[in-house]
């Protein structure tokens, strides 16, 4: 009988092929992403240097809003037009484009800029530098100013139709220290005549192109509805601290005083107070508690005051959603 095992020789670890040398080694991909990010930096400065240099010497980018070339139009005759027809018309055009920021009455700053709000006509004074008088608002119109856009979309006779309306029926009326019957003595002479070659919109650098026209109302819907759900919101506390008795009078002074800090809050406390969720509303609520008020009031509370502060909200909001 033949030997059953192998030989060493024969089928041993040296008879299979050598190992494959080893290329994983942390070292190597460390030098290899060294050098790639290497390569990347200088190749970014190489383009940028390049650039630098075919730009040099040409002037600086500028687009133009507005329509370039328009003639200008008769300013003496459309100033002097303020019949009733001219102011009507400007009524309409201002309820179409300019309420969303001045609200209908001129008097209200819906556009939600509290660093740069627009002009309350009844009261406030002009800050463009060229006045308050017919041909400054125009120029306001046709090139915007501040955060007011221009609109160029706008006849030059619907412009002063607008500027008639808003001068007529509330600056002369409410603010007359505003009220100029004719722009100013050194504005004057700066009016173009008849038929001369418009200088078009204002100048921007590309990178403060303002928004397309078509967007702002969108954006405004957006804002507006944000500060309606805010304002229901701060009412329906208010309703419920005049409802409230002594017992919860307290906390809802507390809360009030939260509510100032984070603006968002009342929105989220109102959901979960309609929607009947004493769980959701008092985790958000002792969540809350210390970053508003710079201490742990509803955190720490008991049970059972929390359990009643839920419920008069929770009462408020129903009596709010039957009105």
């Amino acid at each position: 009988m033949s030997d059953s095992h192998a030989s060493p020789g024969t089928h041993g670890a040296d008879d299979h092929a050598p190992e494959p040398v080893d290329f994983t080694h942390p070292i190597i991909w460390t030098i290899g992403l060294l050098a790639i990010s290497a390569f990347l930096v200088w190749l970014f400065f190489h383009f940028m240097g390049s650039g630098r240099i075919t730009a040099r010497g040409e002037p600086n980018v500028a687009l133009e809003v507005g329509a370039k070339g328009e003639v200008e139009p008769d300013h003496a005759k459309l100033i002097a037009d303020r019949t009733p027809e001219v102011i009507e018309r400007g009524q309409m055009i201002y309820a179409k484009n300019c309420v969303s920021c001045h609200g209908p009455h001129g008097d209200t700053n819906t556009s939600g800029n509290s660093a740069n709000p627009p002009r309350n006509f009844h009261k406030d004074e002009f800050k463009n530098p060229l006045g308050g008088g017919p041909y400054a608002l125009y120029v306001v119109l046709s090139k915007g100013y501040g955060g007011m856009p221009a609109f160029p979309g706008l006849s030059p006779a619907d412009r002063y139709a607008v500027v008639h309306f808003v001068r007529e029926s509330w600056v002369k009326v409410d603010n007359a220290n505003c009220y100029l019957e004719n722009d100013l003595e050194a504005v004057i002479p700066t009016i173009p005549k008849a038929g001369e070659a418009g200088s078009g919109g204002p100048k921007y650098p590309p990178n403060e192109q303002p928004a397309p026209a078509m967007l702002n109302p969108l954006l405004q819907i957006t804002a507006d509805q944000a500060t309606e759900q805010e304002h229901g919101a701060r009412a329906w506390l208010a309703a419920a601290d005049r409802d409230a008795d002594p017992a919860v009078a307290p906390d809802l002074k507390r809360l009030e005083a939260m509510v100032e800090h984070r603006q968002r809050l009342s929105l989220v406390l109102r959901e979960a107070a309609r929607a009947g969720d004493q769980d959701r509303f008092l985790a958000v609520l002792t969540a809350a508690d210390a970053p508003a008020v710079n201490s742990a009031e509803f955190s720490v509370m008991p049970a059972d005051r929390l359990s009643a502060l839920f419920a008069h909200l929770r009462k408020a909001a129903a009596a709010e959603g039957s009105r």
